[in-house]
């Protein structure tokens, strides 16, 4: 009777123990499919915040871009992750990977160069698209602050001796106009771009110098010509103002008189050939 007690309680003892490691095995795994639910959670630190910035509006500029270099007779390579693009001869990859400060207006500001699933730096400067133009020497860097309005920075200069681009804020309204925009939501146009490229040729064609002028006849610019026109000479970010009325052109403060040179009597009265 002893005997067969005994044996009652070692079965009685087995199925306890095998009961233990089925609700242990059982424990272990929920633990581990919490654990694998939380790393799969993207958190943002209290150093980083979302950027309105997303690769819908990202094509947005590139095609803007596309059509702005053609309108300004500038031709812009995106500068991204693992670009080849150069800046009088540096790279723009290493600055980019090394998130290299840059100044702007002569002060220093730390960068966080196309900051990952949109991220952005509370602390530094969020280049969040560049564009360059090496040949005509111009890079425009579009950059967003936690605390500040969206910014398009413009360089035309080699980088200093420390090796940091030399930026300043473009003066160009159309192109910040765009990425401000851009950032809303909105649909932008380079429409108003042609009318800046537009003026660029009357300024440098249509108007003749004040070389001979005298007392000869004036001539009045065609009326299709006529009001304020604003424009970008090529390689330059200086806006350009051009005021033309009947025979008088006003560019930067200088106003030149269209004259008719080829009259005879004027010709003849300067002893022209």
């Amino acid at each position: 009777m002893k005997k067969a007690s005994g044996l009652l309680l070692l079965a009685v003892l087995g199925m306890v123990l095998s009961g233990c490691q089925n609700n242990t095995g059982k424990s272990a795994s929920s633990e581990s499919a919490s654990t694998a639910a939380t790393k799969v959670t993207p958190s943002v630190s209290k150093q980083d915040y979302r950027l309105k910035w997303n690769t819908k509006k990202a094509a947005q500029l590139a095609a803007y871009m596309v059509q702005f270099g053609k309108n300004m007779n500038q031709n812009y390579t995106q500068v991204k992750q693992g670009t080849t693009a150069s800046w009088f001869n540096a790279s723009l990859k290493k600055m980019a990977q090394e998130n290299r400060a840059i100044e702007v207006g002569g002060k220093v500001e730390k960068t966080k160069w196309f900051p990952a699933q949109n991220l952005g730096s509370k602390a530094r400067t969020n280049v969040v698209a560049a564009y360059a133009d090496d040949d005509a020497h111009i890079l425009y860097l579009f950059v967003v602050n936690h605390a500040q309005a969206a910014r398009v920075l413009v360089s035309q200069q080699a980088v200093n001796d420390k090796g940091r681009l030399v930026m300043k804020e473009t003066a160009n309204t159309a192109i910040k106009g765009a990425f401000n925009s851009i950032l809303a939501g909105q649909n932008v146009s380079s429409d108003a771009e042609t009318s800046a490229s537009a003026s660029s040729s009357i300024s440098s064609s249509a108007a003749p110098k004040d070389a001979a002028a005298g007392d000869a006849p004036t001539v009045n610019f065609p009326s299709r010509f006529e009001g304020t026109w604003y424009g970008y000479e090529q390689g330059s970010d200086v806006l350009k103002t051009v005021t033309i009325s009947g025979a008088k052109l006003t560019e930067d403060g200088t106003t030149i008189t269209l004259h008719d040179v080829s009259d005879q009597t004027f010709g003849s009265r300067h002893g022209d050939c």
